[in-house]
């Protein structure tokens, strides 16, 4: 059974386990059919990937999904009302870290588990097993991309989670580049903003990025232990901008600005997505850089004004 799944949250190492396909789910088109299912002012990521399932653009059986958001909650009710083919697995997940807060996302998974597997020492086995195979996976790509520019980086990983495994990479060239250096952050990547990558680099490298579509989801390797351990991993190790507190994300980075030698930051925010909003500012006052804010719904006019405010931060 193939199970889409779109947030850094998905403990795929289980999913494989318990003998699904997980597919991640991020868009390459885009389709206008959710002005009757969603306010103008939800998320463009998550009207488009809706539009995305309507149109039947993945092969799929079900979806893996977790509720961070009130979006991503919104999504769970429309998807179950309106596309009746996929199978809806919806968990959960929360926003604090805490003890109580884990417990109860761990019991959610176990009846998640129970669908599929009722021997939890056979889970914890296989479990293991991919655990294994996945972080030597990721480590591989890990080598393949650092040396890439941002874009084929991008490119690269997204193949890699839609088909779970490494992409053909027989002609690849390093790319090196005397450009000043930015770290790119901010909401959900997608093909669809690709262009704003290319009229970055076109004055800047693009030397590190925090999105949880592109790097941030082979910067970390989960522990090769049972489901419990396994699973805390994911609640509390993994950074996401969402959680409360979110110091880890934070945190994280920093540690790239300084490996990577930043000298400036561009925050790109999807419109109307409240957690990177409500962050900007503490954000600029935490980084301690030169940072420019930018934010887009994937039309037109809102590319040609964020290409003139890139050109701005370079002339500064």
């Amino acid at each position: 059974m193939r199970i889409g799944y779109f947030c850094l949250y998905t403990p795929i190492e289980l999913l494989y386990a318990l003998s699904l396909k997980p597919v991640r789910l991020i868009p390459s088109q885009k389709f206008d059919l959710t002005s009757k299912y969603f306010r103008y002012d939800a998320c463009p990521f998550l009207k488009n990937l809706f539009s995305n399932l309507a149109n039947k653009v993945w092969e799929i059986d079900g979806i893996f999904l977790l509720s961070l958001c009130d979006g991503q909650r919104r999504l769970g009710e429309i998807l179950k009302r309106e596309i009746n083919y996929l199978k809806i697995y919806e968990i959960y997940f929360p926003r604090t870290y805490n003890l109580t807060a884990f417990q109860f996302y761990y019991e959610e998974i176990l009846d998640f588990i129970k669908l599929w597997e009722r021997d939890l020492k056979l889970i914890n086995k296989r479990l293991k097993e991919e655990i294994e195979i996945l972080n030597k996976k990721k480590r591989r790509l890990l080598k393949i991309v650092d040396s890439l520019n941002f874009l084929k980086k991008a490119e690269l990983i997204k193949e890699f989670w839609e088909k779970g495994d490494i992409p053909e990479t027989k002609f690849l060239e390093s790319s090196v580049s005397e450009k000043e250096k930015v770290l790119f952050l901010g909401s959900y990547y997608t093909p669809l903003d690709w262009p704003i990558a290319k009229m970055i680099e076109k004055y800047f490298t693009i030397a590190a990025d925090s999105f949880c579509t592109v790097s941030r989801g082979i910067d970390f390797y989960s522990p090769i232990s049972d489901l419990k351990e396994y699973l805390f991993f994911y609640f509390s190790k993994i950074p996401c901008i969402l959680r409360r507190p979110n110091r880890i994300f934070y945190h994280y980075i920093r540690r790239k600005i300084t490996k990577y030698k930043i000298n400036k930051i561009i925050l790109y925010t999807l419109k109307f997505c409240d957690a990177f909003s409500f962050e900007k500012e503490s954000l600029k006052t935490y980084l301690k850089r030169p940072t420019l804010l930018i934010e887009s719904d994937y039309s037109f006019d809102t590319t040609l004004q964020i290409e003139t405010r890139i050109g701005a931060l370079y002339e500064s």
